[in-house]
């Protein structure tokens, strides 16, 4: 069982190549994810199980899935770093809107680091599927 008590069904993508889940596993775990939470009100903490049944599921790269997992706040010298640096203290389990903070950091990428488009279409694609998440969640709850 995955984090989120969210079941993959069938493995991820391998390093050779091996098929991993189709379309229609991956819509149905996006949808299963949907009813399951709130992307738009979600902890750090949880946010790094959902990234790993994105992950499994074959809906994120290993890349992806390590810019998406990847939460600052859960690092326990956070305070004596970038927080003394940004004047906050960590609140690993506050939740916040994911989809607008890819949108921000998206946008960031695309300003700052043009050059470097693997960057930009991973984080598009983060964007993305958060997005997709929600918009589900919006329809159909």
């Amino acid at each position: 069982m995955v984090p989120t008590g969210i079941k993959s069904s069938s493995p991820s993508m391998s390093e050779g190549g091996s098929p991993g889940p189709n379309s229609a596993q991956q819509d149905a775990l996006i949808q299963e994810i949907s009813r399951s939470l709130d992307i738009r009100s979600i902890s750090p903490r949880h946010m790094g199980d959902v990234s790993m049944d994105l992950y499994m599921g074959g809906i994120l790269s290993w890349e992806e899935y390590s810019m998406l997992a990847f939460q600052p706040e859960l690092h326990p010298d956070y305070d004596k770093t970038i927080g003394a640096l940004l004047g906050k203290k960590a609140e690993p389990d506050r939740k916040r809107d994911f989809v607008s903070e890819w949108e921000e950091r998206l946008n960031f990428e695309m300003k700052y680091n043009a050059g470097k488009k693997d960057k930009i279409k991973r984080a598009t694609t983060i964007f993305r599927t958060l997005y997709r998440i929600a918009t589900i969640k919006e329809v159909f709850n």
